[in-house]
């Protein structure tokens, strides 16, 4: 009660499951959007599934991104960005939109192979997702994100701006 904006944190996120990013854009995303779509080899895309819409926030939305947001992760940024307007801050993300498919070999090993690139209604996920609001941190390891709060963290608070400006 009484949020007025939502901030998500996706940097340094490699998003390794597609499954985990998927199932909670269905209930993220507004009622009928399209949760991915799959660009097979030859082109042909495929919409993956459709969002049910019963937890889409009503408040605005800013998704933090960096070159290390990978994979699901970067579908889950395009997705919000395309469905739900949120606003991008900070950097490209890292550009890994292959959806990868794990087979099993005979001798007990698997393979991982892409077997389709991954695109939200409608940005491609291939060559990153490009930031609303480009905010480059000195230094993006995990060690120096975890200690910076609202204050010292200038992606956040770049984000507080944009929503403050949304909801006056």
């Amino acid at each position: 009660n009484g949020v007025k904006g939502i901030i998500i944190d996706l940097r340094n996120n490699d998003g390794i499951s597609f499954d985990a990013a998927t199932n909670l854009l269905t209930a993220v995303l507004p009622k009928d959007s399209v949760v991915a779509v799959t660009i097979a080899p030859n082109g042909d895309e495929t919409i993956f599934d459709r969002a049910s819409g019963e937890r889409a926030p009503t408040v605005p939305v800013c998704v933090l991104t960096n070159a290390k947001t990978a994979g699901p992760a970067e579908l889950f940024a395009a997705a919000l960005k395309d469905d739900l307007g949120a606003s991008i801050v900070g950097t490209t993300t890292m550009g890994s939109g292959s959806l990868l498919e794990t087979y099993a070999l005979s001798d007990g090993t698997a393979i991982v192979l892409p077997t389709a690139k991954l695109k939200a209604s409608s940005t491609v996920i291939e060559g990153g997702v490009k930031p609303d609001f480009e905010v480059v941190m000195e230094n993006d390891s995990d060690s120096y994100l975890a200690s910076l709060d609202d204050t010292t963290d200038s992606c956040i608070k770049k984000a507080v701006e944009i929503l403050t400006s949304k909801t006056e």
